[in-house]
């Protein structure tokens, strides 16, 4: 994973980035609300190439690797209504011609990107 990420983007200075659950506060929801906290949001990238790898559901650790367009990368602390606190990766996909998609990863997936 990590030797593709860094000849896919061309550099061995690369940072990887993940969601994770900070803390948690009864059983976690995927569909609960969140909202995003004072600290805000910080970029991880802006218009740049990263690579996204999505976690495959096999018995061990396995990985689809691919390298998205044009990408805006950002991370921000999200707290459910609940009290769950869940430091989230969000990425905003940029095709012209195209409507941005904007999404959310999940927590097992990992986001390579080259390091500011």
């Amino acid at each position: 994973m990590v030797e593709f990420s860094m000849m896919s983007l061309g550099t061995r200075d690369v940072q990887a980035s993940s969601t994770t659950i900070k803390e948690k506060s009864g059983d976690f929801e995927v569909k609960k609300t969140y909202n995003v906290a004072s600290l805000g949001v910080r970029a991880l990238g802006r218009d740049q190439l990263v690579v996204a790898c999505h976690s495959l559901p096999y018995p061990y650790a396995m990985f689809y690797c691919h390298v998205t367009g044009k990408t805006k990368a950002y991370t921000m602390v999200l707290e459910g209504n609940d009290g769950t606190n869940v430091e989230a990766i969000a990425v905003l996909n940029v095709k012209s011609g195209s409507v941005p998609v904007r999404h959310f990863m999940p927590e097992d997936d990992v986001l390579w990107n080259v390091r500011k």
